[in-house]
This record gives structure tokens, sequence and C-alpha cells, in this order.
């Protein structure tokens, strides 16, 4: 069973408390290679599906970067880094993406 070295919350302040209302989580699992596993859910939703994750096998020199490239990419959806990150490959937009082999240095 893979057991998870780190974890993210993401999402937006409560704007009358202290805290984070997460919509997703980022989990990072490092057992024979490291992977980022990026799930859409927020705990306080009576919503129960269960969302696809998303998983990304990082660089072991830039992993945390490469967590913010995740969450730009996947969570905030910024259309400048999409463009951009089209150029390297389009794969990156995928559910699956190894770092190492599925982006070309520009």
């Amino acid at each position: 069973m893979a057991t998870m070295t780190a974890q993210m919350l993401i999402g937006a302040g409560h704007p009358n408390h202290d805290g984070i209302g997460p919509s997703h989580y980022l989990y990072l699992s490092e057992n024979s290679r490291p992977a980022w596993l990026l799930v859409e859910q927020n705990v306080f939703t009576n919503n129960k599906k269960r969302e696809a994750k998303i998983v990304w096998i990082p660089t072991v020199e830039d992993m945390l970067e490469d967590a913010f490239l995740m969450i730009g990419l996947h969570v905030v959806k910024d259309q400048g880094m999409v463009e951009l990150i089209k150029t390297f490959n389009k794969a990156a937009l995928s559910d699956r993406l190894e770092m190492y082999d599925n982006l070309e240095e520009a």
C-alpha cells in the first residue's frame, strides 16, 4: 500500500473564519518513485461521488515547483500557463504525466 509523505489543501479562505475551504487535495507519495495525486473534492459538500484523480510523476529536483505547476494547470486553469505548457507537450494537460518523459526542454 502506498504511503503519503505530504498533503496540500487547495481552496479559498473562509470569509468569516480562519482557515481554508478545500476544493482539492494534493498528496505526495514517495515509494519506488514520487507521485503527486490531485483529487477534486470538498469534504464539506454533500456530493459523495468519486472524482477522477490526476497523477504526475514529478522531477526529483523540482518536486514542489511541479506541484505548483499542476495546481496552476488543473485547479486555477490559468490560460497563460495552459498555452505555455502546450508549447512543450500537449500531454501535459492529461490526467497522467511523467515530467521526465513527457516534457521537452525549450
